[in-house]
Formats: C-alpha cells, structure tokens, sequence
C-alpha cells in the first residue's frame, strides 16, 4: 500500500525531528509529501509541510518556513481540516513574531485564536493570547527604544521605532494613536531625508484611512506617498500606490451602488 508506506516515512521523519536530525528528517519528509500527492493523500502532504515548516524555522529559514507554512494551510482549507488550519495560523504567527513582523504576528495570533475558540481548544487559545501579550510587551519596548534612539542622536533608528510602533497599534484597533505616530514617523524621516522611510509611512497611514472609510484623505495621502517612490525611483511602491488608488475608485463606486441598508457601514 503506497499511502501507508508514505505515512510510514511521515512518522520516521518526525522522529528524526525529535532526534533534531533535520537534514534527514527534511529528506524523508519531502519524499513522504511526493509520496502522498502522488496517491492523493491530501491531508497526509499537508502534514508533511507543517513538519518541514517546523524544520525551517528551527533553522531559522524563516522565508522557506513562512512559504511552506502559508501551503499547508491553503491545503487544510481546502480539504475542511480545520484543526490544520488553525495549527499553522499558530505556527505562523510564531514565525512572524520571530522575523520581527510584529503586526503580521498580531494579526495572525489573533486569527488563530478565535480559530481555537471555535474548534473548542481552550489551551491553543490560551498559547495565542500568551502570544499576544508577548507582543504588547515588545510595543512597550519599542516605545521606549525610541525614546533611547534620539537621546543618543540616532534620529534613522527613532524613526523606525515609530513606525513600527505605528504598525503595532493599527493591529490593536487604536487607529488614532498610530496616526498620530506614523505622522510623527514621516516628519521625522523627511527632516533626515529618507524619502523611502517617509514614503512608507504616507501608505501606512492610508491603510488606517481606507480602514475607517475615509477615501478622500486616504487617496490624497496615497497621492503624496505616490509622488515619494517615483521621485526616488521605487517603481514597486509606486505600483502598489497605484494599484491602492484604484482600489479606492472601485470600492467608492460599490458604495454609491448600494442602497443605505446594503452598506456594511
């Protein structure tokens, strides 16, 4: 039987795992994969990539672990294995918080805690919300480097504090507090001459408009950051401002086609 055969490897690759002989454990796990993609064995393959997952980022291959991860979880989705789903929000979620993303991390913790809550695992959730307030401690820390930075004179160094300070409130809701930080962020990466920095903030402070359907600033902000990347020549952050600009014509035309009760807000 090929399945049972692939899940035999599975199990021996996991227990070199354990044994933390990754490169084996890796070799047998992506033949153990093949193996069950080959037979349709979905959910087998599937558990095969949060194993490797777990092996990237014990090596601190965050990117590889980030990519592997983020294709398991479209494969639980799509079988209904939700238990998978939310084991590699939370897998996830850990790899974030490990590559410094802390607003992605917050958001997907998150996520896969209410995932937890709805599958009824109480101490999934509660690891999630252990990760949570790790990541409230790391937003006190920024604030308080920040601070650091600009009494040694390190005006760059304060300004990213900021804006990650920034991202960190805008996934906790507190959307006045992060624009008030992003504008200060901008202004402080303009006067040392860091249009890229300032650029940056103008689109993060855009998100936070479009959050709060505030299209008419959100495209004039989105205008300026716009006229920041082409003049130091970011073709990508100019595409992504102009691919946000039309996005905001779309949704604005939606809204005028909707009667008062159709509109979500």
């Amino acid at each position: 039987d090929c399945l049972c055969a692939a899940r035999c490897s599975s199990r021996l690759g996991n227990m070199h795992i354990m044994q933390e002989i990754f490169s084996e454990a890796a070799a047998i796990l992506t033949c153990a994969r093949a193996q069950f993609l080959v037979f349709r064995g979905r959910l087998g393959a599937a558990q095969s990539s949060v194993s490797l997952g777990n092996i990237f980022s014990m090596q601190i291959n965050y990117s590889e672990a980030t990519a592997v991860l983020t294709d398991a979880r479209v494969q639980f989705i799509e079988i209904g294995y939700r238990m998978g789903d939310t084991g590699c929000s939370a897998s996830l979620a850990k790899v974030k918080l490990m590559r410094n993303e802390y607003a992605e991390a917050a958001s997907t913790s998150t996520q896969a805690r209410d995932l937890f809550l709805e599958i009824k695992d109480p101490l999934g959730a509660a690891q999630c919300s252990q990760c949570s307030q790790l990541l409230g401690d790391i937003l006190r820390m920024q604030s308080n480097h920040s601070s650091q930075f600009l009494k040694i004179g390190d005006r760059l160094g304060a300004a990213q504090c900021s804006s990650r300070l920034g991202d960190m409130y805008v996934m906790q809701g507190n959307f006045s507090e992060a624009t008030a930080i992003f504008m200060h962020a901008r202004a402080q990466f303009l006067e040392i001459g860091n249009s890229l920095g300032g650029a940056q903030c103008s689109r993060s402070l855009r998100n936070i408009y479009r959050l709060q359907s505030n299209y008419s600033v959100a495209t004039a902000v989105l205008m300026l950051a716009r006229a920041q990347f082409v003049e130091i020549g970011d073709h990508m952050g100019d595409a992504g401002c102009l691919a946000s600009l039309v996005a905001i014509l779309l949704r604005q035309r939606s809204y005028r086609g909707t009667t008062p009760k159709q509109r979500p807000f």
